[in-house]
């Protein structure tokens, strides 16, 4: 017997696009995360994975900044405090070469990030230098919003797996 799958249930589509995408078919999961927003327009897994997708994928095809910040926007307006989310709109700034913007915002993402998290802080800190150089940040490949959380899980610096690109 198969496995039922309810496609009007936006997080089976959130899943499988993380399935395609560790497996590295790029393609699907991003069919399978726009069958989620679809669905749910609203959802921040999705949203914060196309505004760090689309802002800072090492691959030029995969970005769209524009598309990036009406993520980020849209994300940010919703749910209002988070500190990833604050600084995946100033990782979209930057990706519009709005480092103004995107220091400001980074600097207001570390505002926000719970006291005692010294890992963290030193990653939004190395962020906001680039800013301020006017440098962007590149993602590695297969690095989404749900790796980023194990790898603060597995006691790994989530910073290990950022890479810098001076912006054009």
């Amino acid at each position: 017997a198969g496995v039922l799958i309810r496609d009007e249930i936006y997080w089976i589509h959130e899943r499988r696009a993380e399935a395609y995408y560790f497996a590295g078919d790029r393609d699907e999961a991003l069919e399978s995360y726009e069958a989620a927003i679809e669905i749910n327009p609203v959802s921040p897994n999705v949203m914060h994975y196309r505004t760090l997708e689309l802002s800072a994928a090492y691959e030029e095809e995969f970005r769209d900044p524009a598309q990036a910040f009406v993520y980020a926007q849209r994300l940010n307006e919703l749910f209002l405090g988070l500190p990833d989310y604050v600084a995946a709109l100033a990782i979209a700034y930057a990706a519009n070469s709005e480092f103004d913007q995107a220091v400001t915002e980074q600097q207001r993402a570390m505002i926000l990030v719970t006291e005692g998290d010294q890992r963290i802080m030193d990653a939004y800190q190395r962020r906001l230098d680039l800013f301020t150089e006017g440098k962007t940040v590149r993602i590695a490949p297969r690095i989404t919003y749900l790796d980023v959380r194990s790898i603060r899980l597995l006691d790994v610096e989530a910073s290990d797996f950022f890479d810098l690109e001076a912006s054009e």
